[in-house]
Order: C-alpha cells, then structure tokens, then sequence
C-alpha cells in the first residue's frame, strides 16, 4: 500500500474538501492524462487528496486517512488475477461497510471486464466524460451516470494560423492511440503541401512500427519522433501549425473524451480531427471531416477564418473545460452524493 499525499495546486474559493479522495494506481499515474484529468486537477483546485491504493489491507488503509467520500479511477487489469479480484473491489466494498460515499469514474471501454460490473454495481455515483460514454454505462450495466468533462490544462496558447512554406504538424497521444497514426498518414498522402509532422507518445517503438508499415507521404519533408513529457508536449504545439486527430469508427474511439481536441484548442492551434461524436460538439472551432488532408487544405485556403474559429473556441472552452469550471462540477456533485449517503461509523 502506498500513499501519495494532498496533490499540488490552490483549492477554489469554497472549503478545502478534505475528506474526499481520488484514488488512482502507484504506477506513475501523473504520466497518464485519464488520472491528470480525472484525478489531479479537480483534488487540486478542491483542496483533495489522490491517493495511491494498490494492494494491502482496505481496512487499514481507510483507518489510516479521515474520509467521506473515494473516487475510484480507472482500475488498471492487466491480469487473469486481477480481472476476477481485484484490490480496489475490496477497497470500494470495504468504503460501503463504513457508510462512505464511493464514486467510480469511467473514461475507456472496459464493459467485458469483471472488475469494472464490481465496481459499478458497488458504487454510490458513476461519472463519465461524456454523452456517447454516458450511453454505453446505461446499457452495459444500466446505470445512469453523470457527466464530468475532463479539463484543459498547462499554458494558453494565442490563437494563431500563419504556416509558412512547410505546414508544421503535430500528433500526440498515448500508444492506445496510435492506431490511429497510420490512418493518419495514409490520408496524408493527399496533402499537396511540404510538410513536417511531430508525433509525442509514450513509446516510441511502436510509432517507429507505425511509420514503417506506411509509405511515405509525398510532401512529408520532415518526421520526429519524441517520447512524451508535458513539457515538451506544450513546445511541440507552440512550435506547430496544426494537430491532427485522425481516427475511425470502433465503439472504443467512440467512448474516448473530448481532450486532445480541447488541449489543442486551448494551445491555440487548428486540429483537424476524425468526426466522432465527442468531436462534433466541437466542430464550430475546428475542421472536423473523415479526411484529414482534405480538412488540411481547406484551412490553407481559409487561413482567417480557422484563427476565427480556434479564438472563438478558446472561449467556449473557457465557459465548459475550464479546471475551475470542471472542478465546480466534482463538487457540486461528490457535496450532492455525501450529503445522499448516511455514514454508519
């Protein structure tokens, strides 16, 4: 069992909520957006705690922490073991003996998983990111949940679309994305301006697979691959024109949030995506279309109209992805849910 303690950031102007915890795997999850998200921002801006619960003694691990109310994010199963028992199971049953508020948050698909039916039968509240999630969660486990948007985060980046001679291109994105890469470059082969493309991601190997098993793009002048850190992620969408989101219809790309869409946005940079639904609420602010070549050279030809449309953007998410805005959300329904729960000890 290991403990990571009350995370960094200034609580919102209402009461530090304290005695509220996310809890997330000790497996470097600051690495992981889903946990940032999830997790990080919104106990940060509330004045929470996150939690690492891994293994060990729910008993204990309660007694040791004044609580009234778990988050369980994201159980990671990577095992036959873990997917029949897992330990966070026994942390949220062990949370409702003791009469405290369990909330278990969903953002991938894992509906075929044992853990997570546990999970969902055993908690108080479900949230999710967003409507096509929020419809999966009724019909696999017929529970309603809540929506919580995931938050932006890092810099604000000016709204800005002045590529020069070679368009700069970004993709970026964890390796359960990557798939997605190769649709993306094999689109690209209709893209009839030099271009250089930056891909971000945890592993690099598999993006270097990627770019193998395609043919090079004939404008494509210049490639990098670069491991992932925020840093450098925040530098590499300073530094680009524009993000490409490519993708394809599969109920796991369906389910996924809003945010590399909104982190690109907030950037201040044009992101061409793939029109899932998650994506179409925002196509006002970008160029949303199944061929991202296509979306490409038509923002070429239409260069103030797409720094319209990322300014306008910026401020819609200001209104709706904000931290503040979604942290309000978390504690306007966790105060909702412990109020709703009576605590037996």
């Amino acid at each position: 069992m290991e403990v990571h303690g009350l995370v960094s950031g200034e609580a919102t102007s209402d009461a530090p909520m304290k005695d509220v915890a996310w809890i997330v795997p000790p497996d470097n999850p600051e690495s992981m957006s889903s946990y940032r998200y999830n997790a990080f921002i919104p106990a940060g801006k509330l004045g929470g705690q996150v939690l690492f619960f891994d293994q060990g003694d729910p008993d204990a691990f309660l007694d040791a922490h004044d609580l009234r109310a778990l988050i369980i994010c994201k159980p990671v199963v990577q095992t036959p073991e873990l997917e029949q028992h897992h330990p966070l199971v026994d942390l949220a049953a062990a949370s409702r003996r003791r009469g405290l508020a369990v909330c278990f948050h969903i953002c991938d698909w894992h509906f075929d998983q044992p853990t997570y039916r546990k999970l969902t039968d055993l908690a108080n509240l479900i949230v999710v990111q967003t409507e096509p999630i929020a419809a999966a969660v009724i019909e696999h486990f017929q529970r309603k949940p809540v929506i919580i948007e995931e938050p932006y985060e890092g810099p604000r980046g000016r709204a800005r679309f002045k590529p020069r001679k070679t368009l700069k291109l970004v993709w970026y994105g964890h390796a359960s994305n990557l798939d997605t890469l190769g649709v993306g470059l094999q689109q690209l082969h209709g893209l009839s301006h030099v271009f250089k493309l930056s891909i971000i991601t945890n592993d690099m190997d598999s993006a270097r697979v990627i770019f193998g098993s395609v043919p090079k793009p004939p404008y494509l002048v210049e490639r990098a691959i670069i491991p992932f850190t925020l840093e450098r992620q925040w530098r590499e969408l300073e530094a680009a024109d524009a993000v490409i989101i490519p993708g394809y219809y599969a109920k796991e790309k369906i389910v996924k949030g809003h945010n590399r869409l909104v982190q690109s946005i907030h950037s201040g940079r044009l992101a061409a995506v793939f029109p899932l639904p998650q994506y179409l609420e925002l196509e006002d602010y970008c160029i949303c279309g199944e061929d991202i070549a296509e979306g490409l050279t038509w923002a070429l030809n239409n260069r103030m109209q797409v720094q319209k449309r990322v300014r306008a953007g910026q401020e819609y998410l200001d209104k709706r992805f904000s931290p503040a805005v979604v942290a309000g959300r978390w504690r306007e329904e966790l105060t909702a849910l412990i109020e709703a729960v009576p605590n037996v000890l």
